[in-house]
């Protein structure tokens, strides 16, 4: 009787501390999600600001700039819309997790 008291509170330990790690995981991953989401919401407008003003840069015609000068400039441009577009990207949908 005494092994079988034991087996269950064995067993109740083993359960409980299962849960737990799964609880601590999908509370990590959550936090995670959040961190994402803020970096992203950060991100987009200083991103967007150089965006506009390399483009401001590259469209002016009373800035005579060097070509070395000007394939920097338009490189970054091309960047910073990547990451532009980066930003606005949503998360695709993760299969088999509960938000």
């Amino acid at each position: 009787m005494v092994a079988y008291r034991i087996f269950f509170i064995d067993f109740g330990l083993a359960l409980g501390w299962l849960l737990w790690r799964k609880n601590k995981v999908e509370r990590d991953f959550r936090r995670l999600l959040a961190s994402i989401e803020q970096f992203r919401r950060e991100i987009s407008a200083p991103a967007l600001l150089i965006h506009t003003k390399l483009q401001v840069l590259l469209t002016r015609g009373d800035l005579h700039l060097p070509p070395e000068a000007e394939e920097m400039v338009r490189y970054a441009y091309e960047r910073s819309r990547e990451i532009g577009t980066l930003s606005q990207a949503k998360l695709p949908p993760m299969a088999g997790v509960s938000m």
